[in-house]
């Protein structure tokens, strides 16, 4: 069914984005198929997970996102211990990073790793200081978690790819391409998190309007994937 509607909004050509902004090119592909917009952690459209992408994107594909759940409050004690100024944000802290299994990411006076530990069966967050001496690794992310985001969002998946126009200042996008995925195995998940093709990332800054102003504003901690890497995880 999905590639039945999605046949038919290809031959819709270019059409206008429904919203500004980055969201503009999902969000108007999801209205076209009659989908209302949701944030409740379930596959986009029946089973599948759809990921819309520009034609020559290069960027990560976020397969899901999960606060670590061995720690109630890890996300605002990650931010309070290691966020950073930010000066394209007022000098407000952030801590914006991407973390690998294979290498060192150096973030202000700390450098960050992840480590699978396949006895207890958890992704630790490795934080070590500048003389690479370990600090802690008490923040984790359990395999249970793991596999229990993946059955719920991500065991198939849809890749739609997108031209887009610019003209009179607005957006128009012709959806024209778009090819399924299977999920391999959960085994395979967790081997290329330990080779480093599955990234975390993480994205927390602060308010910037509202009534929140200035306070924490947790945008994500998100298992991510490049692109290319897609069929190293699922079956095409």
């Amino acid at each position: 069914m999905l590639l039945k509607k999605f046949l038919k909004i290809k031959e819709m050509g270019y059409v206008p984005s429904l919203r500004k902004g980055t969201t503009g090119i999902g969000y108007t592909f999801e209205t076209l198929l009659g989908k209302e917009e949701d944030v409740f952690p379930i596959p986009d459209y029946h089973d599948i997970e759809i990921k819309v992408k520009k034609r020559y994107s290069k960027g990560k594909i976020t397969l899901f996102t999960a606060v670590p759940d061995n720690e109630v409050f890890a996300v605002k004690r990650i931010y309070q211990e290691y966020a950073i100024c930010n000066p394209n944000l007022k000098y407000y802290k952030t801590f914006m990073l991407d973390v690998e299994a294979l290498h060192y990411k150096k973030y202000g006076k700390h450098y960050f790793r992840l480590q699978v530990d396949f006895d207890e069966r958890l992704i630790r967050l490795e934080i070590y200081d500048l003389h690479f001496q370990l600090i802690e690794n008490k923040i984790s992310w359990s395999f249970d978690l793991i596999q229990q985001k993946i059955q719920q969002k991500i065991q198939n998946l849809a890749i739609i790819k997108v031209d887009v126009m610019n003209q009179n200042n607005q957006q128009f996008f012709h959806y024209y391409n778009i090819h399924f995925y299977e999920l391999k195995d959960f085994d395979c998940f967790i081997k290329l998190i330990k080779i480093g093709v599955i990234k975390l990332t993480f994205d927390i800054s602060v308010y910037l309007t509202g009534p929140k102003y200035g306070e924490m504003h947790n945008h994500g901690i998100g298992f991510v994937i490049n692109e290319y890497d897609i069929e190293k995880m699922y079956k095409k």
